[in-house]
């Protein structure tokens, strides 16, 4: 008599399915379990727990590989997630953000968006005040244990006060510093790290258009120009270890920041894009993860624009 095939259920699949999901249905390390072993009658923290642990296995294998993403309860930040999440299933993903209850939202979509992939994968949310040196420490410390390494870092978190340099007050200025640049250091200096042991790994900034030209938020103008000259100082002093560093300077991307605008100015600023449009996160997304990948092995140091020629005019 032909035997019948066990009837199993993964946690991370969130599904049945006969014969398994993966390796006859047993995942090497503890993905998917036989609905009737003892395993199964644990609670899903127990079993989830198991599994985070036991998932850093895989990340030990070159072809699996942790991202770190800094800023994606929203925005840019999100499309960034979403884009890794859709490419490949030999990625995990963890989203960092100041606001726990927005990224942990993220990551449920992304969960329920890539369920084809979502075997064996981790998606987690991280709560962490960039600004804050110790606890972004702890918290690269924490990420390095539950997913076992860490490769590529994207340093997206930012802020914008919108004032003007008569209209400023120094707390906007320390504020939008210590956010978008000391941030950025304090990320990349944690990550670093553990890529010097790994020697294949890779550092995507996000700086700005604004980096770039002259702007009238001068903390963020000044954090931003410091982002692309930090890109540059760290590609040239990690290179050693294999460790690329990359920068993305969006130019206006319809976002939560673009919304704020006027119509008179978004109407003006319309006029001096070549190609007449504002771009999707979706679009910068793609170079992040282009910049990110093998496929870009032998760029580092460099800044890529992404705002439909708006500097060319």
């Amino acid at each position: 008599m032909k035997r019948e095939l066990e009837k199993r259920y993964c946690l991370k699949c969130s599904h049945y399915s006969w014969g398994g999901a993966y390796n006859d249905g047993e995942h090497w390390a503890g993905g998917c379990i036989n609905s009737d072993s003892p395993t199964f009658r644990k609670t899903l923290d127990q079993v989830k727990d198991e599994q985070i642990e036991n998932c850093r296995f895989f990340n030990k294998n070159k072809d699996y590989k942790t991202v770190i993403i800094t800023g994606a309860s929203k925005g840019i930040g999100k499309a960034i997630a979403d884009r890794f999440a859709s490419l490949t299933p030999c990625v995990d993903i963890a989203l960092v953000s100041r606001h726990y209850d927005g990224v942990a939202k993220i990551v449920k979509e992304i969960e329920e968006k890539h369920t084809a992939y979502s075997y064996q994968r981790i998606f987690l949310p991280f709560e962490c005040d960039i600004k804050n040196e110790d606890r972004v420490n702890k918290t690269f410390e924490e990420i390095y244990k539950q997913f076992g390494s860490i490769d590529v870092l994207v340093n997206n978190a930012g802020v914008n006060m919108r004032r003007k340099i008569d209209e400023m007050e120094m707390g906007d200025w320390h504020y939008e510093i210590e956010t978008n640049l000391t941030g950025t250091l304090n990320c990349s200096r944690a990550a670093i790290k553990y890529m010097k042991e790994q020697k294949n790994s890779s550092i995507v900034n996000i700086a700005s258009i604004k980096g770039k030209e002259a702007c009238s938020s001068v903390g963020y103008g000044a954090s931003k120009a410091g982002i692309i000259e930090m890109t540059r100082c760290f590609a040239k002093q990690f290179a050693p270890y294999n460790i690329r560093v990359n920068c993305v300077a969006p130019g206006f991307i319809d976002t939560g920041m673009t919304k704020l605008l006027s119509d008179e100015e978004l109407e003006k600023y319309l006029k001096l894009i070549p190609l007449g449009r504002l771009g999707k996160s979706e679009e910068v997304a793609k170079v992040v993860a282009f910049l990110a990948s093998d496929d870009a092995s032998y760029i580092t140091g460099t800044t890529i624009d992404v705002n439909g020629g708006y500097l060319m005019s």
